[in-house]
């Protein structure tokens, strides 16, 4: 519920919601006394601390990123950990993860639209690829391949305006 849970804004300016897991200790029992007091005050500070650095670690990352599960999970922990060590809360965290991160529900869709239009482009290429050699292949045999090295080297050496290097390969 984006309402209750909230929303992350990436890099790219895109929307995810993603679910943490955190797990911390008491380091320093003293300072946890005296500038925490209880375990209901800990999740209250742990969760605010662990929200900011969280969310500075999502503005750092691509919606992309996120969504397969390549987080700046490091920072937001890193982030979250100097916010608890300047108020000597004397709670050390564990470990911040995010076992999952999804698109909001009104753009899934489009979005495994684009997911799914990168897939199949990177499908015809190849196939696109195959065919082109296999249509080389049965047109000119083997040498295709060393003759189409030379077709590109001729087209790049009459780019560079290299007079010499194209009459050697024309010869």
């Amino acid at each position: 519920d984006p309402e209750r849970d909230g929303s992350l804004l990436t890099a790219d300016a895109n929307v995810i919601h993603a679910r943490w897991q955190v797990s911390y200790v008491i380091a320093d029992a003293a300072s946890y006394v005296r500038n925490v007091g209880d375990m209901k005050n800990a999740e209250r500070i742990v969760r605010a601390a662990v929200e900011e650095g969280i969310v500075f670690a999502a503005a750092q990352s691509q919606s992309d990123d996120a969504i397969k599960g390549r987080t700046n999970a490091a920072v937001a922990q890193s982030r979250a950990q100097k916010t608890l060590d300047r108020l000597a809360s004397g709670i050390r965290l564990e470990s911040v993860v995010t076992p999952k991160a999804v698109y909001p529900l009104a753009v899934r869709q489009a979005a495994n639209a684009v997911t799914q239009a990168e897939s199949d482009r990177a499908r015809r290429i190849d196939e696109a690829s195959t065919k082109a050699n296999q249509t080389l292949g049965q047109a000119i045999g083997r040498a295709h391949r060393p003759l189409w090295d030379l077709i590109r080297e001729h087209d790049l050496a009459e780019q560079a305006g290299d007079a010499a290097k194209v009459a050697q390969l024309r010869a």
